[in-house]
């Protein structure tokens, strides 16, 4: 149910609803930069991958839908893979959101939206 979505390194992440920053984690390069907003309509978004030292929210800061919180990272970032933004959402009662791997994330404790409806939807709508 999460997207990763490809990108070039660099390219601008934006929030995808308003709400408050409850992680943010400017990793050092290799690592797994993310931000995680609880957003004002009760989910909790995750975004992944970003570059080392380009977050620019802060823990507790509000954000506006489309405020700018990073860049898309490089392959090191990505876990050498190719460079995208990993983005998944998740319902109440989560309240925050931690990295889990593949097998973790499968687990029926992390309950997450399909959110692939709603980026199709927005893709085809791109001028």
């Amino acid at each position: 149910n999460a997207a990763d979505i490809f990108a070039a390194t660099g390219t601008p992440v934006l929030a995808a609803t308003s709400g408050t920053v409850v992680i943010s984690s400017n990793e050092e390069p290799g690592g797994a930069s993310h931000v995680a907003i609880k957003g004002d309509d009760g989910n909790v978004y995750f975004y992944q991958h970003m570059g080392s030292g380009t977050i620019t929210v802060a823990r507790d800061a509000h954000v506006n839908a489309g405020d700018k919180i990073g860049e898309v990272g490089n392959r090191s970032d990505a876990f050498e893979t190719d460079t995208h933004l990993h983005f998944d959402v998740q319902p109440p009662p989560a309240t925050t959101r931690e990295s889990c791997s593949r097998e973790e994330c499968a687990d029926p404790s992390f309950t997450f939206i399909n959110v692939q409806p709603a980026l199709i939807r927005a893709f085809e709508g791109l001028p």
